[in-house]
């Protein structure tokens, strides 16, 4: 009697970090979802200025392209002078890329096991 052994691995750790870039990719959005929203905007140069890039497999990031993004994430300067004081939109302000993070971080294990039923051999 003879036994044929189908081994699909290879295949399998493809389609897994396929699946897990794309929750990755996913998170990184939904991070620029939630920092959109917090950001401090007056005119809204900063707000549309955050997107999500995808640097390569398994890495991506959140970055907002105006020079004075990193001011109003600390809400001071870098040397901890010029303290913002009074954001003019209610309910925005300083770390809006932080608290977007947070937030997609504490559901990071439902992207996960999302994305983990995906895979398929």
């Amino acid at each position: 009697m003879s036994v044929k052994i189908i081994d699909n691995i290879l295949h399998f750790d493809r389609q897994t970090i396929q699946v897990f870039d794309a929750a990755l990719g996913r998170m990184a959005k939904d991070i620029v979802q939630v920092a959109k929203i917090r950001v401090p905007y007056k005119d809204g140069d900063l707000q549309d200025s955050i997107e999500s890039e995808k640097r390569g497999f398994l890495r991506h990031r959140v970055v907002a392209k105006k020079k004075y993004a990193s001011y109003q994430e600390r809400g001071m300067r870098q040397d901890g002078s010029h303290a913002v004081r009074k954001y003019t939109t209610p309910n925005t302000g300083k770390h809006y890329l932080q608290q977007g993070g947070d937030k997609v971080k504490e559901n990071a294990l439902n992207y996960l096991k999302q994305a983990n039923q995906l895979i398929r051999l």
